[in-house]
């Protein structure tokens, strides 16, 4: 997915070269490792929700329905995301480096009514690549990943995964559906981490005339329940208990 960046040439290259025997005059200095970065993911705090509003609010401001955009779904309001953050038929997880918001994910359980709802009452909105893949939709152990963003500064370092990996170290028994806009603008940083997490595509969803952006077409990913590979990383702290929450 990503091409190494080059190099760049050293602008002091060949000024000055070091005598042969300089090496002679300094003490040997012992090797100091990088100190790792280390990311914490947790359940977010109303606090949280507060923040993941306003980080998308700022950023879809400044850059609109660009591919920078990434993993940014615009059109959330700040109730919605409160009421995520308390919803027990939902999970809201959020990634920092210390205090730094990195990035969220937000996935509606199996238990979930719009869940449901997709699964028995949008078919005429799915045209299905398969009869099988039909089969495979109607899993009750599909959960729903809605919305998971990465800050712009972050991209490209493994967040989004981060996230997902979290997510299914708690529910390791389900698979997962989503969608991954195709027209009017091919949403490359969604697909992209679909395809790295193992995701296969099963059809189409025609999400119809959006406000301001036109006629949307998305492709329809499934994941297999208790597929997906956990991946040991050091750099991931546990998620911290959860929240008292109340269903909706």
């Amino acid at each position: 997915m990503f091409e190494p960046s080059r190099k760049p040439a050293d602008p002091l290259e060949g000024l000055n070269p070091p005598r042969q025997d300089e090496h002679l005059d300094r003490p040997e200095s012992p090797h100091v490792p990088r100190p790792q970065t280390v990311f914490t993911v947790r359940h977010a705090t109303p606090e949280d929700a507060q923040e993941c509003y306003a980080l998308e609010e700022a950023f879809c401001i400044t850059h609109g329905h660009s591919e920078d955009m990434g993993f940014f779904l615009p059109g959330t309001s700040l109730e919605q995301y409160q009421t995520f953050q308390r919803d027990a038929h939902a999970e809201f997880l959020v990634i920092r480096e210390g205090e730094e918001l990195c990035g969220y994910l937000i996935v509606l359980h199996p238990s979930n009514p719009h869940v449901q709802r997709l699964q028995t009452e949008c078919f005429d909105k799915i045209t299905f690549d398969s009869p099988e893949a039909k089969e495979l939709f109607l899993d009750s152990r599909l959960c729903l990943p809605g919305k998971i963003a990465v800050t712009l500064d972050r991209r490209k370092q493994g967040i989004a995964g981060l996230l997902i990996e979290a997510f299914f170290e708690e529910h390791p028994q389900w698979g997962a559906f989503t969608t991954t806009l195709l027209e009017p603008k091919f949403n490359r940083a969604s697909a992209n981490l679909c395809a790295r997490l193992g995701f296969q595509r099963i059809g189409t969803f025609d999400h119809g005339e959006r406000p301001g952006i036109g006629q949307c077409i998305s492709q329809l990913v499934y994941l297999e329940p208790g597929s997906l590979p956990l991946a040991s990383r050091a750099s991931l702290r546990h998620l911290k208990p959860r929240d008292e929450r109340q269903p909706e």
